[in-house]
């Protein structure tokens, strides 16, 4: 189009010449020749059409002058426009830089030498999958432009948050041609938002969400707990004796202990879960997903309670001053019939009450039948404690016997309990109670204690092995690991002759952790048994990657030994293990035909009430001495 407009203006500009120097041809011409009155004729309309031509020229040039303003205007604006404070950046379709303006140098910290020519996903930051930049681009493409608020990264690896518009540029036929860019940095105005957020939904004084916030949680909690079939806590957190703080040391102290208080209680919960000040010297705390079991949920929340209690109640040292107070906390677990939120707070305050009227520093459920199994585990943990300290914990040894011999090759130590009022306990009756406490520990090392006691009495007449369950827990402590060593080392015995026992279901857990601990203590000497073998896990795989000496088939398998299917099946276990050199023990054997069975199918020892019950100390130094 520009061509045929400058072509146009030359013809315009050469055809007064051409029409005057027709004309003096034409003249010329006459001056050797008769003027006719044609020619003059043709003359004088070249001469009208030179005149015309030539106004129609200063026209265009007119024109064309408007036109060049116009457009120097235009680019002088998209010149301002382009290095306003926004940052812009040009790309190809290639999403190559090809210009930037100084508001991008400014805010990504890269100079034009430095991007033009690199990909504009130089600035990518990391909190995006590849999907969500896939779909992105796929919309620029296909309506030609995206906007929205987005992370992006500077050229010193800072993250920061822009609002950013993409659009695509197209040619005559719709072939992108470039891309534009346009963001900016909105990270000090989304600071500013979250402030204004944070003084509408957080308590001012300690910075936690206050009553609304809580709310707005409980409800999502709520209605996500009944959804995937889980149990929650809210508890209702009241603080005694707050108000005898601020009448005492005045209301600047009592401001900074809540403050102290609030610090406290958030350095307790997990990550998922939440604090929040209800009001005055009323907390809340949402303990999220705590389990599909609520008995065991309980017997949890039990434990977190009395922790935070404890807490709440260490001492306080606020400007010179020693401050104590304690906390009592209402415990309602949710979803559990009530109408909803509104009903969970108003349990687990119903229980707070309650807990506070029954004597302060205290914790109470709103379900009365948790409350009950949680007060007889407590007791029966303090009944436990006391019995370690009168040292009421008896050890009976039950007998192995080797089967091709028929002599005793050692012995299972089992810890009894000589309680009080209900006699003799076996340790199933106890030990589930304090698995998860430090008591677990102290009887476990006195059982050894015992095992090393005794060989190193009677290293003469008994060269056999103690073995005693060690719960799978302590295997990944350390402590324990240095109290093993040390004991049998402080009683100079053959390590060899103390096997640890442990259960096949324990092992899932802290697999690879238990079983560097195990090599540890192997590496001394001491032996290992998988003990109730064949009841939990696939444990043919565990006999390959386990450093153990011996496997105890349970005594579930000898019950069923009529069916030949059972029969076949302890054949099996007993083959599988002399593939992989272990000593096989067969429980539960009471019977002439059992002993048969196992000893046709290649077992090594036995135990049961064919040959002996478990045995006093006395006794059992008695069987030896027969054996003699």
């Amino acid at each position: 189009m520009k061509r045929s407009f400058g072509s146009g203006v030359l013809i315009l500009f050469f055809l007064p010449l051409l029409a005057l120097g027709y004309s003096s041809y034409y003249f010329i011409s006459d001056a050797f020749h008769s003027l006719n009155k044609v020619s003059l004729y043709v003359i004088l309309l070249l001469w009208i059409l030179s005149v015309l031509s030539f106004f129609l020229l200063l026209y265009k040039l007119k024109k064309l002058l408007k036109n060049e303003k116009r457009l120097t205007a235009e680019l002088r604006i998209f010149s301002s426009s382009f290095d306003a404070h926004e940052a812009m950046a040009i790309t190809d379709p290639n999403s190559t830089v090809l210009r930037v303006n100084e508001a991008f140098v400014h805010t990504t910290g890269y100079t034009e030498d430095e991007i033009i020519g690199k990909k504009i996903s130089i600035l990518k930051s990391s909190r995006y999958s590849k999907t969500f930049y896939t779909q992105m681009w796929k919309k620029i493409q296909g309506v030609g432009h995206w906007k929205g608020e987005i992370y992006n990264k500077r050229k010193n690896g800072e993250i920061y948050l822009e609002r950013l518009s993409i659009s695509a540029i197209r040619d005559e036929q719709g072939t992108i041609t470039h891309y534009v860019a346009r963001f900016l940095d909105i990270s000090e105005f989304k600071k500013a938002e979250n402030l204004a957020l944070s003084r509408t939904n957080f308590d001012f004084l300690t910075g936690l969400p206050d009553r609304k916030s809580m709310m707005t949680k409980l409800q999502e909690e709520y209605a996500r707990a009944k959804r995937h079939n889980f149990y929650s806590a809210f508890l209702f957190i009241d603080l005694d004796n707050f108000k005898k703080v601020n009448d005492y040391f005045g209301h600047a102290v009592g401001d900074a202990l809540l403050q102290e208080v609030s610090s406290r209680l958030s350095h307790k919960i997990r990550e998922e879960d939440y604090v929040a000040r209800i009001s005055g010297d009323e907390f809340c705390i949402i303990l999220t997903e705590m389990g599909h079991s609520r008995e065991r949920v309980g017997f949890g929340l039990g434990k977190i309670c009395q922790n935070i209690i404890d807490n709440i109640s260490a001492p306080y040292f606020i400007n010179e001053h020693r401050v104590s107070i304690g906390a009592s906390i209402g415990i309602k677990i949710f979803p559990d019939r009530e109408g909803g939120v509104n009903e969970v707070i108003t349990h687990a305050d119903a229980a707070m009450y309650k807990a506070k009227h029954g004597g302060k520093n205290r914790y109470l459920f709103y379900d009365g039948e948790i409350e009950r199994k949680i007060n007889e585990s407590e007791k029966l943990e303090n009944e436990i404690a006391k019995a370690i300290e009168d040292e009421a914990f008896l050890f009976y040894f039950h007998p192995k016997i080797d089967i091709s011999s028929n002599k005793i090759a050692g012995a299972e130590l089992l810890t009894r309990w000589q309680h009080p009022s209900k006699g003799l306990l076996g340790s199933e009756v106890f030990m589930h109670s304090i698995k998860e406490t430090k008591m677990i520990l102290i009887i476990t090392i006195n059982t050894l204690k015992k095992a090393c006691q005794f060989i190193h009495a009677h290293r003469k007449s008994f060269s056999g092995t103690f073995s005693f369950n060690v719960p799978a827990r302590l295997l990944s402590m350390p402590d324990f690991i240095e109290l093993a060593e040390n004991t049998i080392i402080s009683y100079d015995i053959s390590p060899s002759q103390i096997e640890f026992e442990i259960l096949e279901n324990e092992m899932i857990e802290d697999f690879h952790n238990i079983v560097a601990n195990i090599q540890e203590l192997k590496a001394l000497g001491i032996k290992f048994s998988i003990g109730d073998f064949g009841v939990g896990y696939a444990s043919i795989g565990y006999l390959k990657k386990l450093p153990i000496d011996s496997i105890k088939i349970d005594k579930q398998f000898v019950l069923g030994m009529s069916d030949s299917a059972s029969r076949e099946l302890i054949k099996l276990i007993i083959n599988i293990s002399k593939v992989f050199g272990l000593l096989v023990i067969v429980e539960g054997i009471d019977s002439e035909e059992h002993l048969q069975l196992i000893s046709e199918s290649g077992a090594d020892q036995y135990q049961g009430d064919y040959f002996s019950r478990p045995l006093c100390e006395q006794d059992f130094i008695a069987s030896l001495e027969l054996e003699e």
